[in-house]
């Protein structure tokens, strides 16, 4: 009997899981963890778990919205500021194999994959389409604390596809839309 897509799909997932854990880090639930511990004396100020999600997501949503729409984040108590940026898609050939920039367009891939055996056994990938790259950049200038070299800041699945649909409808703020050239002279001048 054949498999269906979704069976074909979950047979390539990685198996092994996540390889490493991160320690010394708080999520949502811990937040709210330490909140019922510490929470306040006066009753009518205590929250309960559904107002205290309701709280962080509604926070969460305002930051995101504004984060696209002006295309950068400053972060509080002088901890630098992170930025959207639109990078021009390059393709290259290097030693006779072609190189390329554009990200996978993973479920264009598997559908091929799955009508496709020989494009399966020839691991062949199917790229999105677009001319730019939107990317995050952590600008460590003015931040005073240590071991700044170690901060990353990635998008989310969700926040990438606003962001993406923002830069090619003209939207995404103004740091984002900066020349190459002026992106290049913030890089030697922010890096640590």
């Amino acid at each position: 009997m054949k498999q269906t897509l979704e069976q074909f799909k979950s047979s390539l997932k990685n198996k092994k899981g996540c390889l490493s854990k991160i320690r010394n880090s708080w999520g949502v639930y811990d937040y709210y963890k330490y909140y019922r511990k510490t929470k306040p004396s006066d009753s009518k100020y205590v929250l309960t778990e559904s107002q205290y999600f309701a709280i962080i997501r509604r926070v969460n949503k305002l930051l995101a919205d504004d984060f696209v729409k002006r295309g950068e984040l400053e972060l509080p108590y002088r901890m630098g500021k992170v930025i959207l940026q639109s990078i021009p898609v390059k393709t290259t050939i290097r030693n006779g194999k072609v190189v390329t920039t554009k990200r996978i367009d993973w479920d264009k891939t598997l559908n091929l994959w799955y009508s496709d055996s020989e494009a399966y056994s020839k691991r062949i990938l199917i790229y999105s389409d677009g001319k730019d790259k939107i990317c995050t950049r952590y600008i460590k200038k003015d931040a005073i604390f240590k071991n700044k070299q170690y901060y990353e800041f990635e998008l989310n699945r969700e926040l990438y596809i606003r962001a993406k649909q923002a830069a090619t409808e003209g939207t995404l703020g103004i740091r984002a839309i900066l020349a190459n050239s002026e992106i290049g002279n913030i890089k030697g001048l922010y890096d640590d």
